[in-house]
């Protein structure tokens, strides 16, 4: 069985500053609670390393 969820939203503001805004990794725990950091470089090809953590996690639920 195979489901596909598409969404679409539009973003009013220019591709470069949407991609400035994304590659500020310093910045996600501002804006997205479940991105504890973001490490790596944002190019084709890099690998990044989140830290997530999800809100209102269970008491003794680890980060990984």
């Amino acid at each position: 069985m195979s489901r596909t969820i598409a969404t679409k939203i539009e973003i009013k503001a220019s591709p470069v500053a949407v991609w400035n805004e994304l590659v500020d990794f310093s910045s996600y725990p501002q804006w997205n609670p479940f991105l504890r950091s973001v490490r790596g470089e944002a190019h084709p090809g890099a690998r990044l390393v989140l830290r997530v953590c999800a809100p209102h996690s269970p008491p003794g639920w680890h980060e990984r």
